[in-house]
């Protein structure tokens, strides 16, 4: 465990080995040698006992044995499973499981509550299976009657899958292998469409999957992440790479795509869609039930702001937050699987040989799927539309820092912008108001905002547009930079603020050689 051993006493060496282990266990489990519920400290007391014996015998032992000895000797007591299911009825809570594990553990009847049945098989697969003498479960290893401890629950679930020895995983709506897929009615098991249960996939090293029944759902095997078959079928149906499932790192890296695993799961309070991201993006923030999901999911967007320079926080879809139209107000609109031009169309344009010659512009007016997209509103107006630019040659000038805040003006960025040189309307048709937009260096763009009928749309002729790039990041897997640049339209609002133009899709732009008009690199506040 602790690789500088040679320069540590005996006494440091069991000292240490048992501070970490004890840190990272969560604050209680299950004590499955004395059927009891504990919390961590009563764990400490009892190592704390014996770490006289343990500091003796490490002294007759050579120092290369001193690894083997610990874990054969304390790691047993501090080894814990840890419990991944879906919430049903009756699940057994803190303050009744207090009183009533010394009694469940020992047996219960076929009529005891479904979630009592579901814990106790659980502490029995844990112990007698896997050779484990804790166990944890959400359900009534923390007492949710106390904010403080609900606090760190949510804060620390992350790395407390992240640092058992095995996840349980129970699917309750599943009875075979073949069952695990994804079909035009979506999941056979909700499992997999809880938003809890994504870092409860990604977090640990170890995991086993049970069915409906409590069998192996993989016969054979100590870690069902090892198994490729296992692993392609969950790639394939959550869209999440097995490197990820397999090896996963919390951070703010790769950010839109992580807000892609999630923008399809729901929870029951909607709250926890921002809360259960939060290991996820190894980010803290004070958790605070009543404040609304938007509310909750704005705030995460501002812890993560402060660890990244990513901006495909901005990459989205949809309805914006209330307090920022740069913000998303919902993970589920960084991704619309009914529309065919995300990923498809990014990775499309990454195939298709560069335009040499004029720019050419392309508009999409999705008619298709109106009905909701007209529901996305941004004050009096809301808008369905596709631009993809197709930029002539011409050398990129700037392309700006990537850096942003969030402060009292607005979203403050400092970023290459391409001007507006000139806009004119043309006739409305069908629900629809075109304009013809002319960047600088550009030929003009063609642009359609929907609008709802009898309102006028808050985009007025007088208004000033700019164009604003996000994406300028190098592909790891080949080594360079994307050709599909994606950018956003605003329009001002004040002196140097400005708010986004909701559009359906973001704009994508051709990376042939960019050229943004000269000395816009500046700093500007999108509210």
């Amino acid at each position: 465990m602790i690789a500088e051993k040679d320069n540590q006493t005996p006494e440091d060496f069991v000292n240490n080995y048992i501070n970490k282990s004890i840190a990272k266990l969560p604050a209680r489990l299950i004590d499955l040698d004395n059927n009891k519920m504990v919390v961590k400290a009563n764990l400490f007391d009892e190592l704390d006992v014996r770490r006289a014996e343990y500091i003796k015998a490490l002294e007759s032992k050579d120092r290369a044995k001193w690894d083997e000895f610990v874990k054969e000797t304390i790691g047993p007591r501090v080894r814990f499973a840890i419990f991944s299911h879906r919430w049903g009825e009756n699940e057994p809570l803190f303050a009744e499981a207090t009183e009533r594990v010394p009694e469940w553990l020992k047996g219960v009847s076929d009529d005891a509550p479904a979630g009592v049945k579901k814990l106790v098989r659980f502490c029995d697969e844990a112990k007698n299976v896997h050779n484990l003498h804790l166990a944890w479960s959400d359900t009534c290893c923390i007492d949710k009657t106390s904010s403080s401890e609900l606090q760190e629950a949510i804060g620390s679930m992350f790395q407390w899958y992240r640092g058992s020895d095995l996840c349980i995983v129970h699917l309750a709506e599943t009875e075979k292998f073949g069952d695990v897929k994804r079909g035009k009615d979506g999941w056979k098991d909700k499992w997999f469409t809880r938003g809890w249960t994504l870092q409860e996939l990604i977090a640990p090293t170890t995991m086993k999957f049970y069915t409906k029944g409590w069998e192996v759902l993989l016969a054979g095997g100590e870690n069902d992440k090892k198994n490729e078959d296992l692993l392609l079928k969950l790639q394939d149906a959550t869209g999440i790479e097995r490197d990820h499932i397999t090896d996963f790192k919390p951070g703010p890296d790769h950010l839109r795509e992580k807000m892609i695993w999630a923008s399809q799961r729901t929870t029951t309070r909607e709250e926890d869609m921002a809360y259960s991201l939060l290991g996820i993006f190894n980010v803290g923030m004070y958790i605070n039930y009543g404040e609304g999901g938007e509310e909750a999911f704005y705030r995460l967007q501002e812890q993560i702001i402060k660890t990244t320079r990513d901006k495909g926080l901005f990459e989205w879809y949809g309805e914006p937050s209330k307090q920022s139209s740069m913000l998303a107000s919902h993970p589920r609109c960084f991704w619309n699987p009914s529309d065919p031009f995300d990923r498809k169309r990014r990775e499309q344009i990454e195939a298709e040989d560069i335009v040499p010659q004029s720019l050419l512009t392309k508009i999409f007016c999705l008619c298709s799927g109106f009905s909701f997209w007209t529901s996305c509103m941004v004050q009096t107006f809301s808008c369905a539309v596709r631009v993809e630019v197709l930029v002539q040659s011409g050398e990129v000038i700037n392309k700006g820092e990537s850096h942003f805040t969030v402060t009292n003006n607005g979203l403050q960025i400092k970023v290459d912008t391409i001007r507006i040189l000139h806009k004119w309307r043309l006739p409305h048709k069908d629900g629809y108001r075109r304009w013809y937009l002319t960047p600088v260096g550009h030929k003009r763009v063609k642009v359609a905002f929907a609008s709802k009928k009898g309102n006028e749309p808050l985009i007025k002729k007088s208004d000033e547009f700019i164009l604003v790039p996000l994406t300028d990041e190098v592909d790891e897997k080949e080594g360079r930079r994307s050709k599909a640049l994606v950018a956003v339209l605003l329009y001002k609002v004040g002196s140097n603020t400005w708010k986004r133009v909701m559009t359906k899709d973001p704009i994508f732009l051709r990376r042939n050689r960019i050229k943004f008009d000269e000395n816009l690199l500046r700093t500007i506040y999108i509210r």
